[in-house]
């Protein structure tokens, strides 16, 4: 299984897109659906392909949540993933080439061995404490 998502009554907590997941499609795909704070695809073409130089609109929007992306390069880690309500869902193992978009609710890291990859939030940045909070703690 090369797709795997995780949701809790209808939300989506988290989105997996395992190693090799590329060699099975024939073009660009996407796998969010359009509401989706980040939108995650492969996209792939042929040599030739070409765009032309162009721009993105900026349309004003409105973020409630932060969400984030985490391509592992090496190593392996286990992510218990959470719903709003701070229970366990499940927690899953990421491996090197696996991508990893955490939609909703909160989660926990723990390496299974030395990884190294890259995040990728929305920002700006205010500061950790404005950034993460300890689900252990009151509102």
């Amino acid at each position: 299984m090369f797709i795997e998502r995780i949701e809790d009554r209808g939300n989506l907590i988290a989105l997996i897109l395992r190693k090799g997941l590329k060699n099975t499609l024939k073009d660009t795909k996407f796998f969010t659906d359009d509401n989706c704070a980040l939108q995650i695809g492969i996209f792939k073409h042929e040599k030739g392909y070409s765009e032309p130089p162009h721009k993105h609109y900026n349309v004003k929007r409105i973020i409630s949540g932060i969400q984030q992306v985490v391509y592992l390069e090496e190593g392996k880690m286990s992510v218990a993933l959470y719903a709003k309500n701070n229970k366990k869902i499940k927690t899953v193992v990421i491996g090197a080439g696996d991508t990893l978009l955490l939609a909703d609710g909160g989660h926990s890291v723990e390496a299974l061995e030395k990884f190294s990859g890259i995040t990728v939030k929305q920002g700006p940045y205010m500061g950790l404490k404005k950034d993460k909070r300890n689900m252990a703690e009151k509102k």
